[in-house]
């Protein structure tokens, strides 16, 4: 990014809609786990080092960040849901 005047504004970066990204595992059954987010954030860190471009490598480092935080996220629902006590079957007639 290399300004060209004293009131140029910074160079935006595109970042492509997030829903565009698949969301499920290679075999298409089910939805990624913190692990699948963890080597798709190092696919991205992979790339970023391939860049010649800083900016390039900008948006793939915040892509990755992007992944980080959805592995983050997996773990945290994990531990809620094991955190949950399971719920004692209803009697009928009760």
């Amino acid at each position: 990014m290399e300004a060209t005047g004293s009131d140029s504004k910074p160079e935006k970066y595109y970042f492509p809609s997030w829903e565009r990204f698949p969301t499920r595992t290679l075999s298409g059954i089910g939805l990624m786990n913190a692990d699948d987010y963890r080597r798709k954030a190092q696919h991205f860190l992979t790339l970023a080092r391939q860049m010649s471009l800083p900016a390039d490598r900008t948006v793939l480092i915040a892509m990755a960040a992007f992944w980080l935080e959805r592995a983050e996220e997996a773990e945290r629902d994990k531990r809620t849901v094991q955190q949950q006590p399971e719920k004692e079957p209803e009697r009928e007639g009760s």
